[in-house]
């Protein structure tokens, strides 16, 4: 069954009309899966569809994986939803159009806030990679076109721009002290900032 590019597979008893969801995914490829140091009971995925999903491992009602919420973009051109990152009850999450889109964890399922253009250059556009400092108080992205950039997490302002690799930015990692990063990139480099 389809249901709004969400796959479900449901069980419906007979006699009951009830329908209870067996199992839930993405319809397109997954790009990215994170979860909350302070909440590893939920984890948040994105697709290629353009759905991000929240999904709880630890529901009182028994399946080991339940899904609790589906949020999308705010424009039908944003396309894939490339990365994202789970900070209290906020998604964050990078799309190909080059846009941050920040959504509650749970309800209304377009964002709450974006910031436009955050990942697009003329040659390559697309927010790749996402992660939170420890104590977030900062957003780094990495770009399709090999930047890296650091965003204030108050205020939503570029705090700086970093520029070493030539191929997109593959994964991002903040160490413990919040002042030193790791970028990879597909051009087969990595960096310490």
């Amino acid at each position: 069954m389809f249901s709004d590019k969400i796959l479900s597979r449901s069980r419906v008893p007979s006699g009951t009309g009830s329908v209870y969801p067996l199992q839930l995914a993405h319809f397109g490829p997954v790009r990215g899966v994170a979860s909350a140091a302070q909440d590893p009971t939920c984890v948040v995925t994105c697709s290629d569809d353009g759905t991000i999903c929240t999904w709880s491992l630890a529901h009182p009602q028994a399946p080991p994986l339940t899904q609790l919420h589906v949020a999308r973009s705010d424009s039908p051109l944003s396309g894939a939803a490339l990365s994202v990152a789970l900070s209290g009850n906020t998604v964050i999450s990078g799309w190909s159009d080059g846009n941050i889109r920040g959504h509650a964890r749970e309800g209304p399922s377009s964002p709450s806030w974006v910031i436009p253009g955050a990942h697009a250059l003329s040659h390559a556009t697309g927010v790749t990679a996402i992660k939170l400092s420890h104590r977030s108080g900062f957003l780094l992205t990495g770009g399709a076109g090999g930047e890296v950039r650091c965003w204030d997490m108050r205020t939503r302002q570029m705090a700086g721009n970093l520029k070493a690799h030539k191929g997109a930015i593959s994964d991002l990692h903040v160490l413990d002290d919040d002042a030193h990063v790791i970028s990879a990139s597909m051009d087969r480099s990595w960096s310490l900032w």
